[in-house]
């Protein structure tokens, strides 16, 4: 498991992600092997700008080509990725969102070459 993760930050890092964001994703790069094509999704964040818990990362050690997109309780869209270490920062179209649960939707590929996608939520705290 440890080459696997050495490979696949090495990929996250080739993509163009900021050291910032692969330190972060250091944080969730020893997932047990039973869980490896496991999507995680925080439960919360809290982008105030104190520095901690800014930021919403949604990985999985197992995958590339991870998208994922960031709907209001409405439907709305308010931010969709496909770039590796990309990240929501509570924020659509530069405006400070309102705090409350939103909608993640995602897709991918496994490196096993499997598609998958799913869906989850993250509250937004301020």
């Amino acid at each position: 498991m440890k080459s696997l993760s050495f490979f696949i930050m090495a990929l996250f890092l080739a993509a163009g992600a900021s050291a910032e964001a692969s330190s972060v994703y250091d944080r969730y790069s020893s997932v047990p092997a039973d869980s490896c094509e496991e999507v995680i999704i925080p439960s919360s964040f809290t982008p105030n700008g104190d520095g901690v818990n800014d930021e919403l990362h949604i990985y999985c050690e197992c995958a590339f080509n991870l998208q994922y997109s960031v709907y209001s309780r409405w439907g709305n869209l308010i931010f969709e990725t496909s770039e590796p270490g990309s990240y929501w920062d509570g924020t659509k179209d530069g405006d400070i969102v309102e705090p409350g649960v939103y909608y993640i939707s995602y897709k991918g590929v496994y490196l096993s070459g499997e598609e998958f996608e799913g869906s989850g939520n993250v509250t937004l705290m301020r």
